[in-house]
């Protein structure tokens, strides 16, 4: 997907995990958050668009 903004274009992509194991014992720094929840944190326009697309 390409994202313009005035000063730069990004140039980026976004990969989906079927079936993805992960052991949250070993990220304790990670601040999870619910997607019930997502909507309150401030995201970067391509982001809110991919999350409203897709999840």
């Amino acid at each position: 997907k390409k994202h313009i903004l005035t000063h730069q274009i990004i140039h980026l992509r976004f990969f989906a995990l079927k079936n993805y194991i992960f052991n949250f014992n070993k990220q304790k720094e990670l601040n999870w958050v619910s997607l019930s929840k997502l909507d309150e944190l401030p995201q970067p326009k391509v982001i809110h668009d991919f999350i409203n697309e897709y999840l």
